[in-house]
């Protein structure tokens, strides 16, 4: 595991957007993750259940620099 790259513990749920929201620090900075393509009810499970792969995942798109113009990294729920 990369060690420049720290996922917080946590999530928040952006509704708006339909959208679990994850923050990750790598190098100084506070980079937003959010993951779409999950039901609004099965947030909370699905966080707990996939918490580890999530990080895992979100640790290997910044590590790709795989992130849009805003600095943000997005991807579907699916992909995990």
């Amino acid at each position: 595991m990369n060690q420049s790259v720290q996922v917080l513990d946590g999530f928040t749920y952006q509704s708006s957007q339909n959208v679990l929201v994850l923050e990750a620090i790598a190098a100084g900075q506070l980079i937003r993750c959010f993951v779409e393509d999950i039901s609004v009810g099965d947030i909370d499970s699905f966080y707990s259940e996939h918490q580890f792969d999530l990080e895992e995942k979100i640790i290997d798109l910044i590590d790709e620099e795989d992130w849009n113009e805003k600095g943000e990294v997005w991807f579907s729920a699916n992909e995990l």
